[in-house]
């Protein structure tokens, strides 16, 4: 099956910020620091901190290290994200995010 894949700029930024979001959120769920993340991936911990604050669009090779450094998970369950009940995405674009 093929795919028609259009992102524009605007699109592009937020996922990387929503990205960041995910993966600290999976990071606090785990209750482990940037720097045991970037051990457990062989990063540094400058580039997780940049991963979080979506300053940094990582490879798709980078992402699944990421991804494994949280007990070797499934894709589909890192995007779908920790249970942590009503998350507000909308305050992403501000660094402020209010769970419910």
């Amino acid at each position: 099956m093929m795919y028609d894949i259009v992102c524009s700029e605007t699109q592009s930024e937020k996922a990387i910020q929503h990205l960041g979001v995910l993966i600290l959120l999976w990071r606090r769920h785990y209750h482990i620091t940037q720097q045991e993340l970037a051990k457990r991936t062989g990063l540094l911990q400058s580039y997780i901190s940049g991963l979080e604050k979506g300053n940094i669009d990582p490879r798709i090779s980078t992402l699944c290290r990421i991804v494994n450094g949280f007990d070797n998970m499934p894709l589909d369950t890192f995007f779908g994200g920790p249970d942590l009940g009503f998350i507000d995405f909308h305050g992403i674009e501000h660094r402020h995010i209010e769970f419910h």
